[in-house]
């Protein structure tokens, strides 16, 4: 007995009260939602998703990194990796205090009653955010979650989540392939805000958890790495940088923010407009190649089908002076593209102050024929516009410019 004495020192144990906190009302940004009409679907669970993620990263913890709150109770361990390096571990109930001979008192009761808080705030949050699934889910979807004696829930809310995904908001394979397909070919306006690309993979992050085919932080810095770079220079330096970051550093987020702070610089030094007409330029200078090309082989084609075999390689005079001149009409085109290109490195941009007037100082291509508010006739309809001046009006047409420009127009 007296060495059993003289192992443990069994103090008198000290009960530790632990209140009821209202977490829904007080902390969630988004306390009520709109229940969940009928069965649920992958547009009103994902919905769901991000309301109960917006509310669990209120409150704060130290857990997984301390930045993103208890957000690792509803993200499996692959999801919230993408975010964070540091993982997120789910506490464990500490046990009874039990005090071994040799150590201070007062430091291990108080690491015990900080890890019993720890255990009971993630715990009742994690209460919090079930009850507000179950005011959002019908309880005919939610039976196969519950004990039937207790009428309580027999899994964490993390489980009860991936099983909702799997019954009734799965993904196929087939539809995951062409989502992402769509984000690899996606086009970026570099004067548009950053977060559309961020979006974008973010929804494709959520669609790879519903098809369960999850994906990396490094899948989706890629998919994002991809798409800037293919926008122009205007990222170059801020790609340099990203790129001598150590690759354990880099996350998902990290990435997020660090092309937040180019886009505002960019922004704030006037850089996004001269940027993004370079990029227009470019991309103009390329579709009217193509389209040359195009029109060049069709002609090709024309006068090989209408020669006879036997003097297939002889084309007629009429075909070989429209090639001719087709070939002139390219050399001139392109001349004249490079020439306006070099020009416009120099020129400062100019924000659009209201609708562009007058007329052009040579024709317009007649494929320039839709109508826009700000820039008159061109190729891009109004409510498609991405540089609109103040007062615009998507619905204006070529009949009834509502006071838009004229520029280009023929007149009435």
């Amino acid at each position: 007995m007296t060495e059993l004495r003289n192992i443990f020192h069994q103090p008198p144990q000290r009960t530790m009260s632990i209140s009821t906190i209202n977490y829904r009302e007080p902390y969630f940004p988004k306390p009520d939602r709109s229940p969940i009409i009928g069965k649920p679907t992958f547009e009103s669970l994902y919905q769901l998703i991000i309301d109960l993620q917006a509310n669990v990263q209120s409150i704060y913890s130290h857990l997984g990194g301390g930045t993103h709150g208890h957000l690792g109770l509803i993200m499996t361990p692959t999801q919230y990796a993408i975010h964070l390096t540091t993982p997120c571990d789910r506490p464990t109930h500490p046990g009874t205090l039990t005090i071994p001979v040799g150590t201070t008192r007062l430091a291990v009761e108080r690491n015990h009653i900080e890890s019993l808080r720890v255990f009971h705030e993630v715990r009742g949050v994690e209460q919090a955010l079930t009850q507000q699934l179950v005011t959002a889910i019908d309880n005919k979807y939610l039976i196969a979650f519950k004990n039937r004696a207790t009428g309580q829930f027999n899994r964490t809310l993390m489980q009860i989540m991936q099983r909702l995904r799997n019954t009734y908001g799965n993904i196929s394979q087939a539809q995951l392939i062409n989502y992402e397909a769509e984000v690899t070919n996606m086009t970026y306006d570099p004067t548009t805000p950053v977060d559309l690309v961020f979006g974008k993979i973010d929804d494709l992050v959520m669609y790879g958890e519903f098809a369960n085919c999850p994906y990396t932080a490094t899948l989706a810095i890629t998919k994002g790495y991809h798409i800037l770079n293919n926008c122009g220079n205007i990222h170059n330096d801020y790609i340099r940088s990203w790129n001598r970051i150590q690759p354990n550093q880099k996350t998902w987020n990290r990435f997020k923010n660090h092309f937040r702070q180019a886009y505002n610089k960019l922004e704030a030094t006037n850089a996004l407009s001269i940027g993004a007409l370079r990029f227009v330029l470019a991309n103009f200078w390329d579709e009217v190649v193509d389209r040359i090309s195009t029109e060049l082989l069709h002609r090709a084609n024309l006068t090989s089908d209408n020669v006879p075999v036997q003097s297939a390689p002889v084309a007629n005079a009429t075909d070989q002076n429209l090639i001719q001149e087709l070939l002139d009409q390219n050399k001139d085109l392109i001349r004249c593209l490079t020439d306006a290109k070099n020009k416009s490195q120099d020129l400062p941009c100019r924000s659009v102050n209201g609708p562009k007037q007058g007329q052009p100082s040579t024709p317009l291509p007649l494929r320039y024929n839709k109508y826009c508010w700000t820039h008159g006739r061109c190729n891009h309809q109004g409510s498609d516009c991405r540089n609109k001046a103040p007062g615009h009006k998507d619905e204006a047409s070529m009949s009834d410019k509502m006071g838009g420009s004229t520029f280009a127009c023929p007149f009435n």
